[in-house]
């Protein structure tokens, strides 16, 4: 496995022997993963350390069969330590993780619709800000009255501006991840790749505010 990007790896495995269950595309994904699989935890390979990548990208995590051991070491799993359940937990987690994923960037495309240039940072300071005005009394904190100035617009207007813009935005955010984990309980359910599929489906629909009549007629994939 060759690993190209400087990012995080993350593999979920088994807490009682340690095997490596599945190598998955992010943290939010193997996360859920380990909530749908009992005695397994998630966690990272830091790839920015130079001194590790050449050992890791030796690992076909996915492929091959892996012990997790101290210090982020491998190790070919025991073959006295196969079990029939183990290998199912681990073509469970490979497949789950690979849809968790697909809806993760389902729903960031969701919000791209309705994106605009607002970093999280500055969105925090807003509410903040936003929160000490009174606007009834006509009393507004120096940045709000620094933008309203900026814009050439009302103090006033400025406020309702970025008031009604991050009511947007958060409502948005919250309907996106009360979707996202709703069908991860869903997926979680899920036995094979039909039924993952058809749940994925469902999620984007869900997505683009279809109502679930529709949802209930989704078509499954094979």
């Amino acid at each position: 496995m060759n690993t190209y990007e400087e990012q995080p790896l993350y593999l979920v495995s088994d807490i009682e022997t340690s095997l490596v269950y599945a190598q998955v595309p992010s943290p939010a994904a193997a996360a859920a993963v380990t909530l749908g699989i009992l005695n397994s935890y998630s966690y990272s390979l830091p790839i920015h350390l130079p001194n590790r990548k050449t050992e890791w990208d030796a690992y076909d995590f996915n492929k091959d069969l892996y012990q997790t051991l101290p210090k982020f070491k491998f190790r070919k799993f025991p073959k006295e330590l196969i079990r029939d359940d183990l290998l199912k937990k681990r073509k469970l987690a490979r497949l789950r993780g690979y849809h968790f994923y697909c809806m993760e960037v389902y729903c960031e495309g969701a919000l791209g619709r309705v994106a605009e240039y607002m970093p999280d940072e500055l969105a925090a300071f807003m509410y903040s800000e936003l929160a000490k005005c009174e606007p009834s009394r006509n009393v507004f904190t120096r940045p709000i009255e620094e933008y309203a100035a900026l814009q050439e617009i009302d103090v006033g207007v400025a406020y309702q501006e970025l008031q009604q813009r991050l009511h947007t935005r958060g409502e948005i955010e919250l309907r996106n991840y009360a979707i996202h984990q709703k069908y991860v309980m869903k997926m979680n359910l899920c036995q094979t790749k039909r039924e993952l599929n058809r749940v994925l489906q469902q999620a984007t629909l869900a997505l683009r505010g279809s109502p679930q009549t529709e949802l209930d007629q989704v078509p499954l994939k094979i």
